[in-house]
């Protein structure tokens, strides 16, 4: 997508970045060019904060937040704020809800049984990810939530494992182990820098560790009545998949969401 289009889709904001105009902009796109514009934009926040720095940070996200407010404002003040440079005040930007900008074109967090995370900014070609090197630091807890991350051999891989026998098996198993449901139970896979690859298991009132020596997460919550949630956490070196093509990720990505799954079932 060039520039023209960019700023040209970007005017519908009316200078402001909130849900209801991001939105509105969202819904009058195809996919595809959300996506596009998505790319766009993260690349301009990232562009600006090149140049200038936010007086103060919580955690990283107002940084963003504050730059995508600024480029909400127009190409004319995007572009002579990033050719003054220095410090932005947050005091001068409606930045509180601009962060639904940064989302737009990514999927939408956590959905699906099955959910990908890239904790490095060394990326193959055609993934992207939220993370950034200042981003807080994260232990395999789920309750941190998710750091989007999106790749079209995902996409496809999540097509093969939700109609795979074997990974359907595996999650009724590992639920009814649980004392939940088969629906209850997911697979977070994350890329890092990691050099060896790891398996935490998280769940709703487990009292075991998890199977690779990590301890398994206790929310508190007894489980009993079925509504609590397993969540397998799979830590797996980046460098591994970093250099592999889309047909060859998708198949990769498949083995080793299959392959947790396996190990945290034959080992209770």
């Amino acid at each position: 997508m060039n520039s023209s289009r960019v700023w040209e889709l970007l005017r519908a904001l009316d200078g402001v970045a909130d849900e209801t105009s991001v939105g509105r902009l969202g819904d009058s796109l195809a996919a595809e060019e959300e996506r596009e514009l998505g790319e766009a934009v993260r690349d301009l926040v990232d562009g600006l904060l090149e140049r200038c720095h936010v007086t103060h940070d919580h955690w990283g996200e107002v940084s963003e937040a504050v730059a995508a407010a600024v480029l909400a404002r127009g190409r004319d003040t995007y572009e002579r704020v990033h050719t003054t440079g220095g410090v932005l005040d947050p005091d001068d930007w409606a930045w509180q809800e601009a962060d639904a900008l940064l989302a737009l074109g990514e999927p939408a967090e956590g959905t699906g049984p099955f959910v990908l995370q890239w904790l490095t900014e060394d990326l193959p070609a055609g993934v992207r990810s939220a993370w950034r090197t200042d981003h807080p630091p994260l232990d395999d807890d789920p309750s941190w939530g998710v750091v989007p991350a999106a790749d079209p051999a995902w996409d496809s891989a999540c097509e093969t494992l939700l109609v795979d026998p074997g990974v359907a098996h595996a999650r009724r198993s590992i639920g009814e182990a649980h004392g939940t449901s088969y629906d209850r139970v997911a697979v977070w896979l994350t890329l890092s820098d990691t050099a060896e690859p790891t398996i935490t298991v998280w769940a709703d009132g487990a009292e075991d560790d998890d199977p690779s020596g990590g301890d398994a997460g206790d929310s508190g919550d007894d489980g009993d009545d079925g509504d609590g949630e397993v969540v397998l956490v799979g830590t797996y070196p980046a460098a591994d998949l970093r250099d592999v093509d889309v047909r060859d990720r998708t198949a990769a990505y498949v083995e080793i969401v299959a392959g947790l799954l396996q190990v945290v079932d034959e080992d209770g």
